[in-house]
């Protein structure tokens, strides 16, 4: 009788064991699972003047985006994404690349020679 007494215990404590790793389980399973997505759904193509721009941040594709956006912060606080393919951001980028570069921006600065 106590050895079945102690066999019932012994399951129980097993039974709460494998419910509260299951748990645990589910709960880092659904935490790695959240879905992210991109920052930017529509983009303008539509020039913001070089005043009104606060801080500009380039995103390379990744895991969490499969497309380059690049995010402009106006100096009133507001968010425009901008197409990447946009003439105008394009020439800016350059220009702050030559001027990081001369200022001796180091890895960054790769120039690429046609052969």
């Amino acid at each position: 009788m106590l050895k079945i007494k102690a066999a019932a215990a012994n399951m129980k404590f097993l039974l709460i064991a494998a419910a509260l790793t299951l748990c645990c389980c589910v709960g880092s399973l659904q935490a790695h699972s959240v879905r992210r997505n991109c920052y930017c759904i529509q983009t303008s193509w539509d020039p913001v003047p070089a005043r009104a721009i606060q801080k500009l941040e380039v995103f390379l594709p990744s895991g969490q985006c499969r497309r380059s956006q690049i995010v402009i912060t106006k100096r009133s606080g507001s968010k425009v994404c901008i197409n990447p393919e946009a003439k105008w951001i394009q020439e800016l980028l350059n220009t702050l690349q030559k001027r990081r570069c001369a200022r001796g921006g180091g890895a960054s600065c790769v120039h690429q020679h046609v052969l």
